[in-house]
């Protein structure tokens, strides 16, 4: 049987530990960038971009604003006597 020469299987082993570690190097990109991706998408869908703006006060608008009552009651006249039906109960003046 005929011996192989050193340097052709030393070219085979160097040729196989370039692919590991390529196929190695690879998959570790692959993590890494997902990983990446991963921390991206997790910060926009939990954080809400605003901008911050001073306010300016306007002098002098024109009109005053009329606030309504809180509560709305109903009246109605019931054997002469004045009803109030509002939120804390039926009033009988």
């Amino acid at each position: 049987m005929k011996r192989k020469p050193i340097a052709s299987v030393a070219a085979v082993i160097v040729a196989g530990l370039v692919c590991v570690l390529g196929v190695a190097g690879a998959a570790i990109w692959h993590a890494t960038r997902a990983l990446h991706l991963a921390v991206h998408s997790y910060r926009t869908e939990h954080q809400i971009d605003f901008t911050v703006r001073p306010l300016a006060l306007i002098e002098n608008v024109g009109f005053e604003p009329v606030s309504a009552l809180s509560v709305f009651s109903q009246t109605a006249e019931f054997q002469g006597k004045l009803c109030i039906a509002s939120p804390s109960g039926l009033l009988v003046y």
